[in-house]
């Protein structure tokens, strides 16, 4: 394992033979080999691996090691019995590897070649094992399992009878046989889709071809309709024409009426620009005045708003002034009663100051006798319990050192090395009995696997010859049964073609059909309509010179040499050709090809297929597989016997491996437990030996520190005296504590006085202070606002007589904005009368 989950560096983990389990405290990274083995099995789901997706996996890093981007299990499986499935199964040992890298998936790797995840989880399945396989037993699994339903329990039963791997592959058959299906209904529904198409187009087709009839139609329609325009657009093309002259001599006389009313037209506008002018410099004068009166109004109105808004400044300074002068008052008042209760405090603290430096003086007094009557209690009680603690402690120890030294004594007693080292050393020879048996098993049991190696080696070969010469064999049954079909055909009848009679050689079965063609398909003999009777002598008829004969590469057909005698074979058609006026009656030329040129001058070309020379062929073909067909199998039978034996013999040494096996089981658990009695019979003699001496030891030292503690408990006196003592000290420190606590409440109670008054005092000054800095403000302020009152004044006087102002120039500038309209109006009407005569003219 490397750069999985927890496993940043490269780990290995050995899984022997038998139960494996992974033992460890919290947080080891027991899950993680577990989960790094169901992963490399195939595992999908990244929920199984714990994780939110497959890439969490991957080692995600420490504060002191970065994160890793691969992750990568590699499983080594023995596969030296041959198990695994056949594509996997001709290495002794494979390998199954799986990585991922971040962001970019896993893939798998069987003896370092790619493979499927299929493939792999198939191989496990086939194994009885798996991702999910009952053998790995995780937390919980036991409680799971026993509490199953029992069709939950089925994939255990399924795994034990090693039959997942069928199941798996069942299951990917039932899809792929679903896919089929489902293909096949698509089929149906494309092919109904393109029945429907097909009719759409035959519709389209004749609505095609009614489109095209009735555009012809229309196209003449639209000639003859453009024809009959054309004339009627050359008469109205005359009858505008005599139009133009009319209105051309119109034209004239109205041009000479315009251009005296142009003259006329000229004259009036030269005049309109003064009377524009005047009329847009009174518009501007009335528009200035009416501008001005409005910020006159405006002015007024600001004024009046400034007035008001003076006269309630003014209210409020005065309301100010009256409030501050107030204050005044009252800062005197509260100054004066200030310094009078300042005086009482000061009085106060000068009287309790030399009560509170007395009543220190007596605490502290009183403080050291109190320490010195705790410090007497606290040596006394500690001797008292010292004393009584020592006692208690000696009584104690001398009852357990008695407990102990008989309890050693008895022990020491009981001890018997003579009988454990008589059972040590029979153990011994048992041990040395069983390992040389062991041995002697091992060997055997090396020697059977070596056999059985042997002998499955020689059954997989033979196995695999016999599959070969079946493959063989069927593969010829079939071409045969193919070829027989072919021959014989569905209707099979009683008369038998002359051309299956025949043999062709060297690629002549083209020439021969070309010259004979159908007359090839009559039997020979006799026949209902037509047959080849034979007998007939040719003659003196023979092939053209310079020809090959036909005949000479036909055989098996007598009653086809006279057809054949007059027959040559040429190379090419050209050279047929040439030859064909030249051949006698009876005389034909043929090609390897195909063609046929006869002595009546009849030529028929090579055709691509040729029914019958196909039929000559595979009926050559058929004889030749049947010839083969015997040889294999022969070969296939004398293969099966070969691997029936070698498969006997593999039973044989399988089930002499397994006794020998079993034997060398047992022998190797006599010698483990021969081992673990030796081992067992050798630690209780050591360990026998070693409390002998840990007891001997022990029981002189308890009786050394026996005799010790019974002379000091001798040495201890009586206790009355110390607990006389301890009493008197303790009514001393009480009476101490109470003066001790009567001299801290009175120096509490003065300090407490002290405090309290000089705290009252410093805020009396603080106040004061206060006081006196509003005082001085009020008085500022005061003066501010009486300068600021009588500016107000000023400025209200100075404002109440410009509204009359203001008025007086309103009126004013009234009068002279009725001058201003009158003057406006009457250029505006001036401007008007020019305008109409301007209008008239035009």
């Amino acid at each position: 394992m490397t750069g999985f989950k927890s496993f940043a560096e490269a780990a290995e983990v050995e899984i022997e033979s038998g139960m494996t389990g992974i033992v460890g405290p919290n947080g080891c990274g027991k899950s993680n080999i577990v989960e790094g083995l169901r992963w490399v099995m195939g595992e999908s789901n990244a929920r199984q691996m714990r994780g939110a997706e497959m890439d969490d996996v991957i080692f995600s890093g420490t504060e002191q090691r970065p994160a890793r981007n691969l992750a990568e299990i590699t499983l080594h499986l023995d596969n030296s019995n041959r198990s695994a499935p056949s594509e996997f199964n001709n290495e002794d040992e494979l390998e199954i590897t799986r990585k991922i890298e971040r962001g970019k998936g896993s893939s798998y790797f069987v003896n370092a070649k790619p493979a499927r995840a299929k493939d792999v989880q198939l191989l496990f399945a086939d194994s009885a094992t798996g991702a999910r396989s009952s053998g790995i037993v995780s937390q919980g699994r036991i409680g799971a399992t026993v509490g199953a339903r029992p069709v939950d329990r089925r994939a255990l039963l399924e795994e034990a009878a090693n039959i997942r791997g069928l199941h798996a592959r069942r299951h990917e058959a039932e899809l792929r046989l679903r896919g089929a299906e489902t293909n096949l209904e698509r089929l149906d529904d494309v092919i109904a889709g393109l029945v429907e198409q097909r009719d759409s187009l035959r519709k389209q087709a004749r609505q095609a071809a009614r489109y095209r009839s009735v555009a012809d139609r229309i196209r003449k329609a639209e000639a003859q309709l453009l024809m009959a325009r054309w004339h009627a657009a050359e008469s109205a093309r005359e009858d505008a024409q005599n139009a133009l002259k009319v209105a051309q001599a119109t034209t004239a006389e109205l041009t000479t009426a315009a251009a005296a009313c142009a003259t006329v037209r000229t004259e009036r506008a030269a005049a309109l620009p003064s009377l524009r002018e005047a009329e847009v410099a009174r518009a501007a004068e009335y528009q200035r005045l009416a501008i001005t009166r409005d910020e006159l109004d405006r002015e007024e109105a600001r004024i009046r708003d400034a007035i008001e808004r003076g006269a309630r400044q003014q209210d409020q300074m005065r309301d100010d002034i009256a409030r501050e002068t107030g204050l005044r008052s009252d800062a005197d008042d509260a100054m004066t009663r200030l310094a009078a209760e300042a005086t009482t405090l000061q009085a106060q603290i000068d009287d309790a100051t030399p009560q509170r430096d007395a009543a220190a003086q007596q605490l502290a007094a009183v403080r050291d006798q109190a320490g010195a009557a705790e410090a007497q209690l606290a040596d006394a009680a500690a001797q008292v319990r010292a004393a009584a603690a020592t006692r208690e402690a000696l009584s104690t120890r001398i009852t357990d050192l008695e407990g102990r030294l008989a309890t050693a004594t008895a022990a020491f007693a009981d001890i018997s090395l003579d009988s454990l080292e008589d059972e040590a050393a029979q153990t011994q020879t048992t041990f040395t009995s069983a390992s040389k048996a062991a041995d002697a098993a091992r060997q055997q049991l090396d020697a059977a696997e070596t056999a059985f190696a042997d002998a499955q080696q020689a059954a997989e070969i033979a196995l695999v010859a016999r599959r070969d010469a079946a493959t063989v064999t069927a593969r010829l049954q079939a071409e045969i049964d193919a070829l027989s079909y072919l021959l014989t055909g569905p209707d099979d009848s009683a008369d038998t073609p002359i051309l299956d009679n025949l043999t062709v050689t060297d690629g002549m079965e083209k020439a021969l059909t070309a010259y004979l063609a159908e007359e090839l398909a009559a039997p020979a003999g006799t026949g209902e309509t037509a047959y080849w009777r034979g007998g007939t002598d040719a003659g003196s008829l023979t092939p053209p010179d310079g020809t090959t004969p036909l005949a000479s590469f036909v055989t098996g057909a007598p009653e086809l040499a006279t057809a054949l005698a007059g027959i040559g074979v040429v190379d090419s058609a050209s050279e047929a050709q040439i030859m064909q006026p030249s051949l006698r009656p009876g005389q034909a030329l043929t090609t390897r090809e195909g063609g046929l040129w006869r002595w009546d001058g009849f030529v028929r070309r090579s055709a691509a297929q040729d029914s019958s020379a196909e039929r000559i062929r595979q009926r050559q073909r058929l004889e030749t597989l049947q010839t083969e067909l015997a040889a294999a199998t022969a070969a296939e039978s004398t293969r099966a016997d070969a691997a029936t034996t070698a498969e006997e013999s593999l039973q044989a040494a399988r089930q002499q491996l397994a006794t020998q096996r079993v034997d060398t089981e047992g022998a190797e658990a006599a010698r483990a437990t021969a081992r673990q009695k030796e081992e067992s019979a050798r630690l209780r003699l050591d360990a026998a030996r070693q409390r002998a001496i840990e007891l001997d030891e022990a029981i002189t030292g308890m009786q050394a520190d026996l005799a010790t503690a019974n002379e000091d408990a001798a040495r201890l006196g009586d206790d009355a005296a110390l607990a006389e003592t301890e009493a008197e000290s303790r009514r001393k420190a009480e009476a101490a504590r109470g003066l001790l606590a009567e001299a801290m409440q009175a120096e509490s109670r003065l300090a407490e006085t002290l405090r309290t008054a000089r705290d009252r005092l410093a805020s009396c000054q603080q106040e004061t202070l206060q006081w006196q800095q509003r005082q001085s403000g009020a008085a500022s302020r005061v003066d501010q606002m009486q300068a600021r009152l009588a500016e107000a004044e000023a400025e209200q006087a100075r404002l109440a007589v410009m509204p009359d102002e203001i008025t007086a120039r309103r009126h004013e500038m009234g009068d002279r904005l009725d001058a201003a309209e009158a003057e406006r109006q009457a250029a505006a009407d001036a401007l008007h009368l020019a305008e109409t005569a301007l209008a008239e003219a035009e």
